[in-house]
């Protein structure tokens, strides 16, 4: 198994729209199986206990203070179970 490590900061409401349209194609077009670890800062966007938030069946970890990249990334490495681990970002053009 691969773990898909996405660190997410929604500081617009676009980049929640990105985000969201990122995971739905992972979804739709992976052919391996994956454990999706979101690292989320801020916001709870993304938090699948959340009421209305969406479930993925991903990983989720909060950070509610902005720190440093490194240390969300870290974060979510500690949480990670596959033998591999791909970093994927959703807000870059």
């Amino acid at each position: 198994m691969i773990s898909i490590l996405m660190p997410i900061m929604v500081g617009e409401d676009w980049l929640e729209t990105i985000a969201h349209a990122s995971i739905e194609v992972m979804l739709k077009t992976a052919s391996q199986p994956y454990q999706l670890v979101i690292v989320e800062t801020g916001e709870r966007r993304f938090d699948p206990g959340r009421t209305g938030g969406r479930s993925y069946g991903h990983t989720y970890v909060h950070r509610p203070e902005r720190t440093s990249f490194v240390k969300d990334l870290n974060a979510g490495l500690a949480v990670c179970e596959g033998e591999f681990v791909v970093h994927t970002a959703c807000d870059i053009f």
